[in-house]
């Protein structure tokens, strides 16, 4: 079994210009993926509109579809891999929210992170509403 990762905050904030740049590239990959998507479930409706030769244009159409699909899917999920294994917790890939394990003093929290923030600047208690985050700087205050 994998030992925990914990985070420093200069960590966290050491992997935000990468993370920063793979959640782009992962928000575009999936949104590739999505047209290719509604794309082939407009195929079978261009399917009606023609005639027996329309089933071999169908075909070819359908596999290069699948093709460009499936190559795009392994590249979103290599991508997800080394995020994930940087110790990294993707919690939303719309919003672009990664959370990094941390102790404060002795307590488990979660930093977190969102795409086009320059560096952590906020935590939440684990055993809180997931919902309640704080500043960072008001832990150090307190």
């Amino acid at each position: 079994m994998a030992t925990k990762k914990y985070f420093t905050i200069e960590q966290a904030n050491a992997l935000v210009p990468a993370l920063n740049t793979e959640l782009k590239r992962l928000q575009k990959l999936r949104y590739r993926m999505g047209m290719i998507h509604s794309s082939r479930e407009a195929l079978p409706e261009l399917l009606e509109a023609v005639d027996d030769n329309g089933m071999y244009y169908y075909v070819r159409k359908e596999l290069g579809l699948s093709k460009e699909y499936h190559k795009l899917a392994h590249q979103f999920f290599e991508r997800l891999e080394q995020i994930v294994l940087t110790g990294a917790i993707l919690v939303d890939l719309d919003d672009g929210s990664v959370e990094f394990p941390h102790k404060m003093a002795g307590r488990d929290v979660l930093l977190s992170w969102h795409l086009g923030e320059r560096s952590v600047t906020h935590f939440q208690e684990l055993e809180e509403d997931a919902e309640r985050q704080f500043e960072l700087f008001q832990a150090v205050v307190t």
